[in-house]
């Protein structure tokens, strides 16, 4: 069966959902260090993330031919999974609750992720707590 050739609307939506996805990730990230930081250091932090940012499509591949080439294509996917939980981990631990107003407590009971793991519903209906 042939494949069909996407329309020029399927285009136009693939080429926006990321940058639409990036855009609001960025935002999220300003957020939490202008609450954490007075405005001079905030814009030291993130300029030294945004460079964070631009050197990991460059060390990436290289670092993950290095792997690959050491210990075979599997331990890729080691090496992403525990600088992943390395990463969850840390940022769990060191980055405090920034949340200032109504709900703030979902913290003090291990957070949203808490929350939504303890709810039963379907991701679709899930709605964070008030």
């Amino acid at each position: 069966m042939p494949r069909r050739r996407p329309s020029g609307r399927d285009t136009r939506v693939r080429a926006i959902r990321p940058r639409r996805h990036r855009a609001k990730r960025a935002g999220d990230r300003a957020a939490v260090v202008r609450d954490l930081y007075e405005p001079e250091r905030a814009a030291r932090v993130l300029a030294a993330m945004g460079t964070a940012q631009a050197l990991t499509p460059i060390l990436a591949p290289i670092i993950g031919g290095w792997v690959h080439v050491l210990a075979g294509w599997r331990a890729v996917f080691l090496v992403l999974g525990a600088f992943g939980s390395a990463f969850l981990l840390t940022a769990w631990h060191v980055v405090p609750e920034t949340n200032v107003y109504a709900g703030a407590r979902a913290a003090e009971q291990g957070g949203r992720v808490a929350a939504l793991l303890r709810h039963r519903a379907t991701p679709r209906t899930w709605r964070p707590p008030r």
